[in-house]
């Protein structure tokens, strides 16, 4: 790896990372008009860094990640969502750079196209892109875009989340040691930088985060008319149908919960179940958390909650739920005492019909709390999801496969995956993003390079001066062929 001054800006000084910043962009601007558009090579060569910087820095980031969720980060978890879940796209964005980067051919319309007339469309670099990042998987929410923007050949200025401080600094040090500015500037820093980010007249924004916080990057970006891509989340059903195998199911879908302790855009946030098997679905989950969690409070590998905000958020949806007086199954098999300290635990959870109105079902989980909705008809769980904003994924579980397609077809939603979850955005040749409030735009592969290009179409006239029929004074000839365009 290239190893380049640490370049370090003030971050007490809001003015001063202002004016950082704008200096940056300008330099990055300069340096695509005097240059042009990276080179294939550049852009490989690019990427290449990022996955160098994940390959040479392996234990420092694990060891960041782990200080940043209170000691109790699991390795496994941090090496499946952080570092595969980086490489993967990376390697998936830099094998695809040369045949996506070739100009299309397109038919001009009748009759130029006989006569001479070619019509081509490039995909060019949109120029200086930003990338906010967010703290559940800290590497991949900004290194999965930021190597989609490389690969399409923009540069680049990344803002790690503030919620993970460690690997925010040691992320910031190793992406500014290996790339100079006008390839790629990192800082750290809370909302307030985030808001001078948006704040720059960037050529494209990328934040992944909540509904909430996308709907305010998104206002201060549109002062710049600057476009964006939104990766956020919502509630992510699970919908069972009569026919779905329970404990097959609830093995994949307490993976999916497990995974980060439901920390994850795409875990899922409640399940939709018919009430005569509400009784054998909850056993087939119980069975199924406590094979996969024999332990939780000595589990080096059971993720903690991020920090006490969050802790305390889900310990209040909990309270409600217990002030409700709704059936809470708590999955601890070793009845282990969880404290109220770093690291902050809490054990999977079941929370069984909870009103539609609760906290519980009206905001994200984003956390080890499942709820279990019993419905009567089909019908009913269909409604009951239409109701609610688009989530980001979507579940159904059954082997009749009419009745599958009939919820595909119902559900409006990011992506699904049918009897699993989460599995859909481990396929680097399909699109990953939301629609609604669970977001715009898509990355990953061939979607992500074009999503951060400019699609432009370039079009060489025949020599034959054809067009001289359309030029003034007008006549009625030319009102008559324009009538047969409209009636024919």
């Amino acid at each position: 790896m290239r190893q380049r001054p640490q370049r370090e800006i003030p971050m007490t000084d809001d003015s001063a990372i202002g004016v950082r910043l704008a200096q940056v962009v300008a330099a990055q601007k300069a340096a695509y008009r005097n240059q042009g558009a990276p080179s294939a090579r550049q852009r490989e060569e690019r990427i290449d860094r990022l996955i160098d910087i994940l390959r040479r820095n392996e234990a420092p980031l694990l060891e960041a990640l782990q200080a940043d969720f209170g000691g109790a980060r699991g390795e496994t978890t941090s090496l499946f969502g952080d570092f595969a879940g980086s490489v993967i796209p990376l390697k998936a964005a830099r094998r695809g750079i040369r045949k996506w980067m070739r100009p299309r051919s397109a038919r001009p319309e009748l009759p130029f196209g006989l006569l001479g007339a070619r019509l081509r469309i490039e995909l060019e670099p949109l120029g200086v892109v930003g990338v906010l990042g967010t703290w559940n998987f800290p590497l991949n929410t900004l290194l999965a875009p930021l190597g989609d923007a490389f690969a399409a050949g923009n540069s680049c200025i990344v803002k790690p989340s503030e919620v993970t401080p460690h690997t925010a600094q040691l992320l910031c040090q190793l992406i500014n040691a290996a790339f100079d500015e006008q390839e790629c500037f990192a800082l750290s820093g809370g909302p307030e930088v985030a808001r001078l980010l948006c704040a720059q007249p960037l050529d494209h924004l990328v934040f992944t985060g909540s509904t909430a916080t996308g709907r305010r990057v998104a206002e201060q970006c549109a002062r710049q008319l600057t476009p964006v891509t939104l990766e956020l989340g919502g509630k992510s059903p699970v919908l069972l149908t009569q026919s779905a195998r329970l404990d097959s199911a609830a093995e994949r879908i307490a993976f999916a919960k497990i995974l980060n302790s439901g920390q994850l855009c795409i875990a899922p946030d409640y399940c939709l179940v018919p009430a005569s098997q509400l009784q054998a679905f909850s056993a087939a989950l119980v069975a199924a958390f406590e094979k996969m969690l024999p332990s939780i409070a000595g589990n080096l590998e059971y993720t903690a909650i991020v920090n006490r905000h969050h802790y305390e958020r889900l310990q209040a949806l909990l309270a409600q739920a217990r002030a409700l007086g709704l059936e809470i199954i708590e999955i601890n098999p070793g009845r282990e005492r969880l404290y109220d300290r770093p690291p902050f635990r809490i054990a999977p959870t079941l929370v069984i019909a909870p009103p539609e109105d609760s906290a519980l079902m009206s905001e994200e989980i984003f956390g080890p709390i499942l709820p279990i909705i019993p419905y009567e008809r089909l019908e009913e769980a269909i409604a009951y999801v239409q109701r609610r904003p688009a989530p980001l994924a979507f579940y159904p579980f059954g082997r009749d496969t009419a009745e599958i397609e009939r919820l595909c077809a119902a559900i409006r939603c990011g992506g699904i995956s049918i009897n699993d979850c989460a599995a859909h955005v481990r396929n680097s040749a399909a699109p990953f993003g939301g629609v609604g409030a669970s977001g715009q735009g898509a990355l990953k592969g061939f979607h992500g390079f074009r999503n951060f290009s400019h699609e432009r179409t370039v079009y060489r006239q025949t020599p034959l001066r054809l067009e001289k029929i359309l030029f003034p004074p007008w006549g009625d000839r030319i009102k008559a062929m324009l009538r047969k365009v409209l009636h024919g």
